[in-house]
């Protein structure tokens, strides 16, 4: 092992405390790779714990009761950090049980919380799967903070949690929304515009979902695009047929796994209208394609709306 990892038990202790010191040296190596107690991670680790027990004790059993689709994608994620967690801790893969457990979750709870207002039963489930993922490595406040929030019993002997449904489409919207932003900044510094007033974003015409449908029931079958072209000659998107011809050959390469109905991509953007125009710091209007004027509009793709800043 490494010089570090020869420091007396009892100095370690002393230093960092034992929660961040077990962290810190099942943190150090994994598999085959040499383990290494590193200092300056076991030195954050003391701060980082008190802050998630302070947030626990905080937020467990508060929130709105509203159920919002954001809450969904923090669920989701949730769930699949604990199965991946659970894998990595029946393979004895500790440092990756960390990275999965402890910090991705808080990954996820700061992007859920930049978002929306916690919803009670979904924030409570994150707290509780948190602390029973973290008590291997940290059983001291985890139990305490356990007791703290009203659990019965001890924390070390309660069940392991399960992974509950994981649904990574929703993963695609928080990815949209995400590059929304983006390329509204983008519109803002190329166009140049000091004091923009308003924001539109345009859901895509709803042949093109109709199409990407089509598309993905043809590469079934078929991955020529000449083939599935003709095929789709056959149905109502004919009249379509010139824009078609031109996006078909990127859709057969890049179909994107799950694709959202127009209404469901519009009622996803309109629910996090307020989000958007917080970060953005202007007013933000969701519209359909059909129902715009704005030459920009045919550039509306599933997944990828149209913006217009003014």
């Amino acid at each position: 092992v490494g010089s570090e990892m020869c420091i007396r038990d009892r100095e370690i202790i002393d230093e960092y405390g034992a929660d961040s010191a077990r962290i810190a040296v099942l943190y150090g190596g994994e598999g085959m790779d040499d383990a290494n107690f590193d200092r300056a991670f076991a030195k954050q680790l003391g701060p980082k714990l008190e802050q998630f027990y302070t947030f626990s004790v905080e937020n467990y059993n508060k929130g709105r009761t509203d159920k919002k689709q954001i809450d969904e994608w923090f669920i989701s994620n949730m769930n699949l950090i604990v199965k991946e967690t659970t894998q990595a801790m029946e393979e004895t893969m500790f440092r990756t049980a960390l990275l999965k457990g402890f910090f991705e979750m808080q990954r996820i709870l700061k992007w859920y919380l930049k978002r929306t207002e916690p919803n009670r039963e979904a924030i409570s489930n994150f707290i509780e799967k948190s602390l029973l993922l973290l008590a291997p490595f940290a059983p001291f406040i985890c139990e305490e903070t356990w007791e703290k929030i009203g659990k019965k019993g001890l924390i070390s002997v309660a069940q392991w949690p399960e992974a509950g449904e994981i649904n990574v489409s929703l993963n695609k919207n928080e990815e949209m929304i995400e590059q929304l932003l983006s390329d509204v900044r983008n519109v803002v510094r190329l166009a140049k515009i000091e004091k923009p007033k308003k924001t539109v974003i345009l859901v895509s015409d709803q042949w093109k979902y109709d199409l990407c449908k089509t598309v993905r029931e043809k590469t079934a079958e078929t991955r020529k695009v000449s083939d599935i072209l003709a095929s789709i000659m056959q149905t109502g998107l004919k009249k379509y047929g010139q824009e078609i011809s031109k996006m078909l050959p990127k859709m057969v390469d890049k179909l994107p796994d799950t694709v959202l109905s127009q209404n469901e991509e519009f009622e996803f953007l309109d629910e996090s209208r307020e989000f958007l125009e917080k970060e953005l710091g202007l007013p933000v209007e969701i519209a359909k394609a059909q129902d715009s004027k704005e030459a920009k509009a045919r550039n509306a793709l599933p997944g990828k709306p149209a913006i217009i800043v003014s």
